[in-house]
């Protein structure tokens, strides 16, 4: 066994489950992962491909796949939070080829699981892209190419190119895995006829064997038989220059015998090929494809065979522990009956259509034969028909022939329309009604003749060997659509139930009960053994989770083993414990079509992190109780509350038989009550015998689906939003900043140009101002007398002056014009730089408040899908098993069947016994009182095997509980061969 944690299921917080509501609830389950398809089922050892997991039910958060072979594992870890379907998976090298199990899991735990396959040849998955313009998909030889016929009418083509006069064998595989779809397959050659077609029948994939006699481009056509297409109509073909033989012999593995096979392809009459045994337990299990429940009723064992040279294969044999006898030929005729001894089991076929086998054993005088002749069991599609004839001398030596009756078929079925089991094989008793000889002839009532002309079947003969099978599969709880059949993973919520049907295969006669239990369960869960009583073949096996169980998944092993209920102590010997077989259901019967169910790899149990509404306590379990007729039967029921339900608690009890007269009470648990007392009323003339029932609880719940969903979309909106708003105000203070830069760029523009006017003025005045210096300097040059020259050259210098000032006041705004362009460009590349920013922030904006709608419309949505929806949830509180005594005598109140009495006073209550027979024994007169009643006395009475009337007192006592008491009893106490037995009489006390 191994327990994995889910970190995702660990982190979870609980689910709300808060009061009922009284209008409006609706029955459904509480989800549970559901796995429908992968896809490709299966790849080649040594490869790493990508699985897609194509449709289920409550696929919620994925984490990954499982896989029934730890070299089989998932190489990437997406988040699943955001639901991933696709995961990548990588199958070791030595991994060996066969079918493996797949299962999804997610937030609601770990599903059923599905078919994958391994293989030792190159795959390619096919998807419909892969058609194009109506062109078949040119194929390879010795390649396993899955695909799937996905819409109404879809017909798949393929083109392989082969060679002249070679074998070819064609394989399509569907139930295998798991597949919806019922195959047909047609062959075409190069010059366009059909040459062979094949479909499924019964439980057989299609297989056809045929040579090319042309070389060239033949074409296969696949296709759904009656065209019912979905994502779940897979398949696998494989085109292989290599057979696969059709009949392994033997066709059993024996444990008494050293094994060497060889095998044939029945429909061409071929040469016996020899087959090495590769056979190699790997300590996980492998299946070799589809074993259906018919198939399950015998113990088999997959065995790996390889032609020389060859790719090998599994095959699945029954297993038998006596030596292997091969039918001798010729035994047609009654004095051709080949003689055998028992016990005998005989390997044999049909020939030909008109066949008839006959083998002959000697008998004594009333010895006990079991006969039995295997064909559906053993996989193979026949009907045996047989006949029996006892064959005595008389004394004169004439040989006396009588006739002994043969059933038919094998009418057992197990659990109708989910684990079909009813047989056309044949399985009976028989006793010799004298000394002499058994002959028995057998042929097939089919007396078909092509491919299934070589019929192979089993003849076991032997003395009552009882023993007995057992299977499990997960019985998920029965509400709204969800069925028995309904394919589920074993799902359970912290202190909640969850349970599996088990069945019991009853062989040769076996009539003990069947104990079965859980060495080694999860932990924080808790599964008491059950007892399958004699002549019942189901039970359900519940499993209680603890309130603070670890969430996770584990492998869970069931162990069976015989109980005889007539001994006290069961002997080590006669106890010897068997392994359960896991079932696996397929698909849910539909229409006219029953359920699909077959061998399963594992049983797997998860407890989820979520917390369950209502808690069984479990009391002291017992295997069964002892009951007598007439006795009313006390069993309390107690719960522990969760998550703050309150409401009421329905109880009903299923499963009695309703001819039994045994009439169950069970009050329902009051409204923040914790308890209730359910009683059971044995009639007096209750049916002897075994009888079970199951007691279940009906709440009415408001389930949050996924609250953390909501906590976090809540948060990625909140996020959303804040981050918006942080954009917002970037965005405002990024248009400010623009609209700044903008205004001084515009007024150092404005700066510049007044400057470039002053230094135009300045050009102008220098200009002017140097023209009037040459003026000057002209008339000082005309000038002779000094007297002129001194002001001409006094107002020379005043021009200068002024011209020098002017040249500075203009070098000066061209400085400042410098520095103006210099921060103008600043100003240029910071508003380039910032309306970039914006435009930035502006795109920003606009796509997080698009997100921000768009996270919106989900929060909307997640808000609506997780709002708390009203739900009627049943689950399996508790299994009972009685068995009901007959009463060795009968029991009568003289005084009447009511009696009031005051507190404080007593009343003698008069009784008369009678005991059945002639049988005289003592017994003991006490009474009962129902639980919660109190202050009522008594003292037993004692009456010898002589005495049959007596009278025993009751006294009320000042404090007894008043008011009117139906459901107590006077009782009768005596041992009958070891057994304590009780006979009530019903009594009514009224207090005072």
């Amino acid at each position: 066994m191994f327990f994995i944690l889910n970190p995702l299921v660990c982190g979870c917080l609980a689910s709300l489950v808060i009061f009922g509501l009284n209008q409006g609830s609706t029955f459904a389950q509480l989800p549970v992962t559901q796995l429908g398809t992968v896809f490709p089922p299966g790849g080649t050892v040594g490869t790493e491909f990508e699985v897609d997991v194509i449709d289920g039910t409550d696929l919620d958060e994925l984490s990954g796949l499982v896989f029934s072979s730890p070299g089989i594992q998932q190489i990437d870890h997406p988040d699943p939070h955001s639901n991933p379907r696709k995961f990548r998976v990588k199958i070791a090298p030595d991994v060996p080829a066969g079918y493996h199990s797949v299962r999804a899991e997610g937030r609601f735990g770990v599903s059923n699981a599905r078919m994958f396959r391994v293989e030792q040849i190159p795959v390619h998955s096919l998807q419909e892209s892969d058609w194009k313009n109506n062109e078949p998909v040119t194929i390879d030889i010795n390649t396993a190419y899955y695909s799937r016929c996905e819409s109404g009418g879809d017909i798949d083509e393929f083109q392989v190119e082969l060679q002249q006069n070679q074998q070819y064998q064609i394989r399509v595989n569907c139930l295998a895995l798991d597949s919806r779809m019922n195959p047909t397959v047609e062959v075409y050659g190069p010059n366009g006829r059909r040459i062979a077609f094949a479909r499924q029948i019964g439980d057989q994939d299609p297989l056809l064997n045929f040579t090319a006699t042309q070389a060239g481009t033949y074409k296969i056509r696949i296709y759904d038989f009656l065209f019912q297409n979905s994502t779940a109509h897979l398949y696998r073909l494989v085109i292989a220059n290599w057979k696969i033989p059709t009949q392994i012999q033997p066709p059993v593995f024996s444990t008494a015998a050293e094994l060497k096979f060889h095998g044939t392809i029945a429909e061409e009459n071929s040469e016996s090929i020899d087959l090495q045994n590769l056979t190699n337990d790997s300590g996980h299990p492998l299946l070799s494809g589809f074993i259906n429940p018919r198939e399950m009723l015998v113990d088999r064992q997959v065995v790996r065979l390889s032609p020389q040279d060859k790719q090998s294969f599994l095959t699945s044999l029954p297993v038998i522990n006596t030596p292997i006898l091969a039918e001798v030929e010729p035994n047609n005729e009654v004095a051709q009956s080949q003689q055998i001894t028992l016990p005998a089991n005989v390997t044999g076929r049909f020939d030909d259509a008109t066949d008839v086998d006959r083998y002959l054993f000697d008998v004594n005088k009333g010895e006990t034969i079991w006969l039995q002749v295997f064909a559906e069991r053993d996989g193979k599609i026949l009907d045996p028909f047989v006949q029996l004839e006892h064959v005595s001398k008389d004394d004169k030596g004439n040989e006396i022939v009588k006739s002994i009756p043969v059933p038919d078929d094998l009418t057992t079925n197990l659990v109708p329309n989910v684990f079909d089991t009813v047989t056309d094989d044949i399985d009976f008793k028989t006793v010799a009604p004298e000394e002499g000889q058994f002959r028995v002839s057998i042929r097939n009532r089919y007396a078909v003749t092509g491919k299934r002309q070589l019929a192979p079947y089993r003849l076991q003969i032997s003395t009552p060997q009882p023993e007995f099978q057992v299977y499990a599969f997960t019985h998920p709880h029965v509400v709204g659509n969800t069925t028995i059949d309904t394919p589920s993973g074993c799902i359970m919520r912290r202190g909640g139930t969850t349970s599996l049907q088990v069945i019991v295969n009853r062989i040769q006669g076996f009539d003990q009960g069947v104990v079965v239990e859980a060495p080694h369960p999860p932990p924080g869960v808790r599964i008491p053994a059950i007892l399958i009583p004699p002549g019942e073949q189901t039970g359900e096996l519940i499993l209680y989770s603890a309130q603070d169980a670890s969430p996770g998944f584990s492998e869970l092993q069931l162990i069976a083993k015989p109980y005889n209920p007539s001994l006290k102590e069961q002997s080590e010997a006669d106890s010897k414990s068997i392994t359960v077989l896991p079932v696996s259901i397929v698909w849910k019967a539909a229409g006219n079509m029953p359920a699909v169910s077959r061998q399963g790899h594992s049983l797997v149990v998860t407890v989820l992190g979520e917390s369950d509404s209502i808690q069984p306590e479990l009391t002291q379990s017992q295997l069964f109780h002892h009951v007598c007729q007439s006795q009313l039967f006390w069993h309390p029921l107690q719960v522990k509350r969760l998550a703050d339900y309150a409401d009421k608690v329905t109880l009903k009890v299923d499963g009695l038989d309703k001819n039994a007269k045994i009439t169950a009470t069970a009050p329902e648990i009051a409204k923040e009550s914790s308890e209730s007392l359910i009683h059971f009323q044995f009639a007096t003339d209750a049916k002897v015998g075994w009888h079970t029932c199951s007691i279940h609880g009906e709440t009415q719940i408001n389930y949050v689906r996924n609250p953390e969903l909501l906590a976090r979309t809540q948060k990625q909106y909140d996020d959303a939003n804040a981050a918006l708003e942080t954009d917002k105000k970037e965005q405002t203070s990024l248009e400010q900043l623009v609209k700044k830069l903008d205004t001084d760029l515009k007024s150092g523009t404005a700066e510049k140009e007044k400057q470039q006017v002053e230094i135009k003025k300045q050009d102008e005045t220098i200009a002017r101002l140097k023209q009037e210096l040459t003026g000057l300097e002209t008339q000082l040059a005309a000038a002779t007398e000094e007297a002129a020259k001194t002001p001409l050259m006094e107002s020379l210098k005043q021009k200068q002056d002024e011209i020098t000032k002017s040249e500075n006041d203009k070098s000066n705004l061209m400085k400042q014009v410098q520095e103006l362009d210099k921060t103008i460009q600043m100003n240029q590349l910071e508003l380039t730089k910032q309306q970039k920013n914006l435009t930035d922030t502006q795109t920003r904006v606009k796509t997080s408040q698009t997100n921000l709608d768009n996270l919106k419309k989900s929060l909307d949505k997640v808000k609506n899908d997780q709002k708390p929806k009203a739900l009627k949830q049943d689950e399996l509180y508790d299994r009972l098993v009685f068995q009901v005594h007959k009463a060795p005598l009968s029991l009568a109140l003289k005084s009447g069947k009511e009696v009031t009495l005051k507190r404080g006073e007593s009343q003698e209550i008069e009784v008369e016994i009678k005991r059945e027979g002639e049988q005289k024994y003592p017994v003991e007169l006490t009474a009962t009182i129902p639980p919660g009643v109190s202050g009522i006395s008594w003292q037993a009475v004692s009456l010898s095997p002589e005495e049959n009337t007596a009278k025993l007192k009751l006294t009320a006592a000042p404090e007894a509980t008043a008011g009117t008491h139906p459901l107590s009893t006077i009782r009768v106490t005596t041992d009958q061969d070891g057994q304590t037995l009780h006979i009530d009489a019903t009594l009514t006390i009224k207090v005072e």
